[in-house]
């Protein structure tokens, strides 16, 4: 597999995963960052059906090097809870499901994600969010805090927005 290849199968992400809400934007910045940063450590949090570890994991086998952990409840209950009624009916009822990248998911816990993961990322790593426009504004409240972390917003994606630590 080539570089090419993996921008190719990103493009691509929606046929090669089903589930999961990364489309081929977010895969092939993904992918673009990995290649761009040669990370060793790579953690997502949230993993749903993998649709945001595949671009990574591609990108880290071409590079031969790295790891991906991914970090999830693996269970519709927990990840039901928290959510706003309408997401809750469909994770409390989601089977074999997983959760999707720095997706700080459950509404109550995304500011808890953002102060423990987020000292743990090197100066000139990067962080991504995702669903900035949920309502309950845990994940805004997840952004602010990565800010004081060290972080600053470089661009949005889909309905989140890519971060790197700069202090």
């Amino acid at each position: 597999m080539s570089v090419l290849d993996v921008f190719e199968k990103c493009s691509r992400i929606d046929k090669i995963c089903q589930h999961g809400w990364a489309d081929a934007e977010k895969a092939i910045a993904f992918a673009s960052t990995i290649f761009a940063i040669r990370p060793e450590l790579c953690v997502e949090i949230g993993t749903y059906g993998g649709r945001s570890a595949i671009p990574v994991l591609l990108a880290l086998r071409e590079l031969r090097r790295g790891v991906l952990w991914c970090i999830d409840p693996w269970s519709p209950e927990a990840s039901a809870e928290g959510q706003p009624p309408e997401h809750a009916a469909w994770w409390s009822t989601a089977a074999n499901h997983e959760m999707v990248y720095n997706d700080f998911q459950r509404v109550l816990k995304q500011t808890m994600d953002a102060e423990r993961f987020g000292p743990r990322v090197r100066t000139g790593g990067f962080a991504c969010l995702d669903d900035l426009n949920w309502p309950g504004g845990g994940v805004v409240a997840a952004s602010q805090r990565l800010n004081h972390l060290g972080f600053v917003k470089l661009y949005d994606l889909g309905s989140g927005a890519m971060f790197q630590k700069i202090a």
